[in-house]
Parts: structure tokens; C-alpha cells; sequence
């Protein structure tokens, strides 16, 4: 189980897929591969957004991890475009809204299945 990023669409989102059990480790990790992906990105297409899609379908957070959580590069990076989690519980919702309040992230949206996240990607892209 654990954390699992990749980019997915035209390499256009990076995909965060989040499975009980997972560390702390693997969190931070995923956030330096995020960075990465977004450094790479950002020599590439300069002026475009790499949206960030995050799945907790089969993953669960406290809040303690919203706190880490909000290290997250798909946050603060100048190529930060769209957040979207799938699978989020009522209390969780609340949760990172409350973060992404304080981050002053207004463009983020909650949906239920994958393919609901990759098409409201596709929309904010225009396809």
C-alpha cells in the first residue's frame, strides 16, 4: 500500500493515490516528487498550471496530517493549478477546507470518482 505519484493526462496532473497503511516517509516523499515533477514542468510550459488530483478513496487522514498536508507543493508552486481530491469525507472536507482557507486556495473541488477529477481538469483546460 502506501503513496503512489505519477503524472497522468498529457503529463498535465500530477495523481496522488493514497492506501492504508502510509507513513509520514512516504508523504514527504511524495511531496519532493511532486516538486520535481513540477520543476520539470515549469521549464517546459512556463506560463501553464500542473493540477494536482489526490485520491483517499482507500486512504484515511487526522488532523495532524492536514497540518502536514499542507506542505504540499501542488499548493504554493508558481505551476500550482487546480487541487482535486477524490473521495474525501464529510469531516475531512471540512478539514481541508480549513487548510486551504488559511493557504488562500479558492480553486480546489471534491468528487467521488476518478474519472469525475480527470473531467474537471479537462473543463478548467478546455478540452
Amino acid at each position: 500500500m502506501g503513496i503512489t505519484v505519477k503524472l497522468i493526462e498529457e503529463e498535465r496532473i500530477v495523481y496522488v493515490d493514497v492506501r492504508d497503511p502510509w507513513t509520514h516517509e512516504e508523504l514527504e516523499d511524495s511531496f519532493r516528487q511532486d516538486v520535481t515533477y513540477r520543476e520539470e514542468f515549469a521549464k517546459t510550459h512556463p506560463d501553464d498550471k500542473l493540477h494536482f488530483v489526490v485520491d483517499v478513496t482507500h486512504g484515511t487522514f487526522g488532523v495532524r496530517d492536514a497540518g502536514v498536508g499542507r506542505k504540499n507543493p501542488s499548493f504554493y508552486h508558481p505551476s500550482r493549478g487546480l487541487v482535486v481530491a477524490i473521495g474525501v469525507n464529510e469531516f475531512s472536507q471540512q478539514l481541508v477546507r480549513m487548510v486551504l482557507n488559511v493557504l488562500r486556495l479558492k480553486r480546489y473541488h471534491f468528487v467521488k470518482t476518478y474519472e469525475e477529477a480527470v473531467e474537471v481538469v479537462r473543463k478548467e483546460r478546455g478540452l
